[in-house]
């Protein structure tokens, strides 16, 4: 039914991908209504021309491999880069085959899709990964830094959440209270006050996230600490905020006093 070359040939001006006959050396002898399309130049101006020459194709590896990959494989496929006749460029997923015509004249038959935005899109999504994984590596090095200032400090820290939630603690909170630091990760911050006092924190916690700052404590009321062992001691305690993306923490720096204190009342 479609014995026509003419015919055969016709059909081929239906198809919306770019389809290319040209010789291995690029010469075009076939170019659809879809190579019109994708590229600007009609079939008049570009039979006759050089292939990659007219259209500037980037390849993704030296042309050479891919033509001996062609005479192996008499097929390849890949992305390659392409100019519009307005000098846009152009990306295509391409095809190719080979075949030995009647008095070993080669031709290589090829087909170019445009996916030009979808690269677009790609390279974009690349970008704002790349983007978001460098943000994500400063904030981890932030992260880091912050942690190895907290664990160098020479007083206790420990640094909790609006609703007294302990959430970072240092090796000098671990020693000063004889808790390990999975005893207090999760716990309330009241389990390291006396049984006294413990009402009055919620009071304190309260006022100070309604007015947060950097404030020294226990230079008015007498505080307390309390360890593990039930011991209490003296305490002078400076309260900081700290603002994350989760919300406002607060930041107690704890310093024993007991000694100061004894030397003091002798």
């Amino acid at each position: 039914m479609f014995s026509s070359p003419d015919r055969q040939l016709g059909l081929l001006d239906e198809v919306s991908d770019a389809i290319i006959i040209r010789e291995l050396n690029g010469r075009i002898l076939y170019w659809n209504h879809g190579a019109e399309i994708l590229y600007g130049w009609s079939r008049e101006q570009a039979i006759g021309n050089i292939v990659h020459e007219l259209l500037r194709t980037v390849f993704p590896v030296p042309r050479k491999t891919i033509e001996g990959f062609l005479r192996d494989r008499r097929n390849w496929e890949g992305d390659l880069r392409q100019t519009h006749r307005d000098g846009n460029p152009v990306t295509v997923s391409s095809r190719w085959a080979f075949w030995e015509g009647d008095e070993n004249q080669v031709e290589l038959l090829e087909i170019n899709r445009d996916i030009t935005n979808e690269m677009r899109l790609r390279d974009a999504f690349m970008g704002l990964s790349r983007e978001l994984a460098t943000r994500v590596e400063e904030l981890q090095r932030s992260e880091r830094r912050f942690r190895a200032f907290v664990e160098l400090s020479p007083d206790a820290v420990v640094i909790a959440s609006s609703s007294g939630q302990i959430v970072l603690v240092n090796s000098q909170a671990e020693k000063q209270f004889g808790y390990s630091r999975d005893e207090l990760l999760g716990q309330s911050i009241d389990m390291l006050l006396p049984e006294g006092p413990r009402h009055l924190l919620p009071k304190h916690r309260n006022g100070y996230q309604s007015k947060p700052d950097v404030r020294p404590m226990g230079t008015v009321l007498d505080l307390y600490g309390l360890r593990k062992n039930g011991e209490e001691f003296a305490a002078e305690v400076s309260l900081s905020p700290v603002e994350t993306g989760d919300g406002m923490f607060i930041c107690r720096t704890i310093r024993d006093v007991s000694q100061r204190k004894v030397f003091r009342a002798g």
